[in-house]
């Protein structure tokens, strides 16, 4: 594990992006092509490399995952999240992109979903990750989400 946390912080972050296509709302989850959770479905995640804001590693993650630009950026709640299985503290996001935006993996996901939120939290595999999608749901899907968590 020291190993793996080489130029990182020991923190993470994970967007989950979201698209509005007529009066629905789709949550991208991608399918993880590498050996932890290999064959799972996951927001965008990655760590937070040293020097990074949280704000920095969540955009280069989208940007490095899925090439989507993203359109408004909200912090999905003040604090992280703490992984107590992980032993990492989590930065959660949530991006707004355009309908047409097209995904562009890269070598660690398989596969990408539009999905329904409702769809999207049946292919999570983490409790953590369930209940950040419902929270989204219940603060940035159902309203308005608040603007002292707009980052952009």
């Amino acid at each position: 594990m020291i190993d793996d946390l080489q130029g990182h912080t020991g923190t993470g972050v994970a967007t989950f992006l979201l698209r509005r296509h007529d009066s629905t709302v789709e949550v991208l989850l991608l399918r993880r092509a590498t050996r932890r959770f290999f064959g799972h479905w996951f927001p965008i995640e990655g760590r937070i490399d040293v020097g990074e804001t949280p704000e920095q590693a969540a955009l280069r993650e989208v940007h490095e995952e899925t090439r989507i630009a993203v359109g408004e950026f909200f912090r999905e709640q003040r604090e992280p999240v703490l992984l107590r299985d992980f032993g990492l503290s989590i930065y959660v996001f949530v991006g707004f992109t355009e309908p047409s935006a097209q995904v562009v993996l890269n070598e660690e996901h398989s596969a990408f979903a539009w999905l329904h939120p409702t769809e999207a939290a049946t292919r999570l595999p983490l409790p953590t990750q369930r209940a950040a999608l419902q929270r989204i749901c219940e603060n940035f899907i159902a309203k308005q989400p608040e603007e002292t968590l707009r980052v952009f």
